[in-house]
């Protein structure tokens, strides 16, 4: 079965773009239409501090794989993709969830969770990216 919208929430910056897109590509029906968020380097800061690395390690994010608006927006033409566009959530994804968590009264018994430990260092990560000024989290929508 082939669809006309394939979507991927707050997940695709796990993986190289380019697999990505090649894992998809047998679902799509003419003209579909993706989505889905990514981090990208921005081109005035082309260098990611070893501190921001270590972080992104931690995340499961490899640094060498987050491309620059001009490299995603080049790799998506060659796969086909048209009607290119991305939008940048950086304040309100990265400084929002870090603002959030930050604020949010949690209970001691939060705060013994592993639950807890995920999400408060998910916030410091996207503290780190934020005030980095470095690496954006973009959603990026397409049609083949």
């Amino acid at each position: 079965q082939l669809y006309d919208v394939v979507l991927s929430i707050d997940a695709t910056y796990h993986y190289a773009v380019a697999e990505y897109l090649n894992s998809i590509q047998r679902w799509l029906a003419p003209q579909a239409r993706v989505g889905f968020h990514l981090l990208i380097k921005l081109e005035n800061h082309p260098h990611i501090s070893a501190q921001l690395k270590a972080k992104l390690k931690w995340a499961n994010i490899k640094d060498d794989q987050i491309l620059t608006r001009q490299e995603l927006i080049e790799l998506m033409m060659l796969k086909g993709y048209r009607n290119i566009q991305i939008e940048d959530q950086s304040k309100a994804v990265l400084s929002g969830f870090a603002a959030f968590v930050r604020h949010k009264q949690w209970s001691i018994l939060d705060k013994l969770s592993l639950g807890y430990l995920k999400i408060s260092m998910t916030a410091k990560l996207c503290q780190a990216l934020w005030q980095s000024q470095a690496i954006a989290y973009v959603q990026v929508t397409a049609q083949r």
